[in-house]
């Protein structure tokens, strides 16, 4: 997995990259998006992974789930895992995987709230 800090570098996300099979360079980014609040990314299943052939795929661990870990401050108030924050993380990994080209969103659940979310800010880039 890989690191990378949002923009107030307050949180430390970690994302997993799988480039597509067929034209790496040039496929769409398809970010997959959690529910929870605070649920891991367990949507690693071998019928999304076949979706490679076309899309490059990115599954990342959402505030406090996994290997993107709160500060102790945050940790004691998890008032910090919401839709706004959640908005503010996903830019922060799209920036750091198709910093220059829309991606898809696919939400689960909550997750579905956060595209959602996400989308209305930065239509430009999905």
């Amino acid at each position: 997995s890989q690191k990378i800090k949002d923009r107030s570098g307050d949180i430390t996300l970690s994302y997993i990259r799988y480039p597509a099979l067929k034209n790496p360079e040039t496929a769409t980014t398809l970010i997959f998006i959690s529910g929870g609040p605070g649920q891991l990314n367990y949507l690693h299943s071998p019928y999304l992974m076949k979706l490679r052939d076309q899309y490059s795929l990115v599954f990342y661990d959402s505030r406090g789930t996994g290997k993107s870990v709160l500060n102790l401050e945050d940790a004691q108030n998890l008032a910090v895992i919401n839709t706004e924050n959640g908005v503010r993380d996903l830019d922060a990994v799209i920036n750091a995987v198709s910093p220059k080209r829309p991606v898809f969103l696919w939400g689960h659940s909550y997750g579905g709230i956060v595209a959602k979310a996400y989308s209305a800010l930065h239509p430009h880039n999905v």
